[in-house]
């Protein structure tokens, strides 16, 4: 994503850190949350807890992508295994609750880490690092879009937040929810929402104008 998509930056792992390309140099820059000591620590910790869930829900398994994550736990429960009750997911994000790790539900995976980290603190670092923005003190100026429970975070700090359709599956886990939600799910929703800004701030610039043309007029 880092490299191929026109973004400034991606993070990872539900706040685990940040990275980006450098352009200048051409290399791939990546900024944890954790050290590298302390992360080493976490990751042992965390395969204990995944052996305490694999022995009480043997249906579960770790996600596909597991070998190659830095900072957290992924569980699939509807990607590549057969789909899981809502009971047993809640039972897995339980298990990690209980072993004191933070635990959220995306749409396909319980995703877990250790640490103080989490969407909404690593993107005020990120922004405050990268651009010199304080996300903290003025989320009026900005949008977010989210899919699943794990976006909860950014939809409480964010007034206005998106959430493209299949969010809705999620309601029932969720207090805080998108002040907005798209007719369309998944990345056709996410397209959805950006054709709407992108719209909406050409029409804003547009009644600019022309309002500021009439003040110009004789």
């Amino acid at each position: 994503m880092a490299r191929l998509w026109p973004v400034d930056a991606v993070i990872g792992e539900n706040g685990g850190f940040y990275f980006y390309m450098d352009q200048n140099n051409q290399v791939l820059v990546k900024h944890f949350m954790d050290n590298e000591e302390t992360r080493a620590v976490q990751r042992r910790q965390l395969q204990i807890i995944l052996k305490e869930i694999l022995n009480e829900i043997p249906e579960a398994s770790p996600a596909s992508d597991q070998p190659y994550r830095e900072t957290d736990i992924g569980i699939d429960f509807s990607e590549d295994v057969t789909k899981l009750s809502a009971a047993e997911v809640a039972e897995i994000k339980d298990i990690f609750e209980r072993n004191k790790a933070k635990a959220t539900i995306s749409s396909i995976h319980v995703n877990a880490h250790l640490g103080k980290h989490d969407k909404l603190a690593t993107s005020i670092i990120m922004a405050r690092n990268l651009w010199g923005i304080d996300l903290a003190a003025n989320p009026h100026s900005f949008a977010f879009c989210g899919d699943s429970a794990n976006d909860e975070i950014m939809f409480r700090h964010f007034p206005l937040s998106f959430g493209v359709r299949n969010v809705q599956n999620f309601y029932g886990l969720m207090t805080y929810l998108p002040a907005f939600v798209a007719e369309k799910e998944g990345g056709h929703g996410f397209q959805e929402i950006a054709e709407i800004i992108l719209k909406g701030r050409s029409q804003l610039h547009h009644d600019f104008c022309a309002f500021f043309g009439k003040l110009a007029l004789p």
